[in-house]
């Protein structure tokens, strides 16, 4: 069971992954190695997919739907 979170709650987990996907894409930008570059495009692509999550509970917690 998911654990139940307030709207501020959702909004600073939501701007927290937003802020790792964006440091883990720059950081993947440095690296040349795609083999090493891969993994990290990877966990941004993995925050920035939780970070949407986040926001659409957060939308369904604005609206009452929870």
């Amino acid at each position: 069971m998911p654990p139940q979170l307030t709207d501020c709650e959702l909004e600073t987990a939501a701007r927290a992954c937003r802020a790792l996907a964006h440091r883990e894409q720059e950081d993947a930008e440095k690296i040349s190695d795609p083999a090493l570059r891969e993994p990290v495009q990877q966990r941004a692509q993995c925050a920035a997919v939780l970070a949407d999550r986040f926001e659409r509970a957060r939308k369904g917690v604005k609206s009452g739907a929870r």
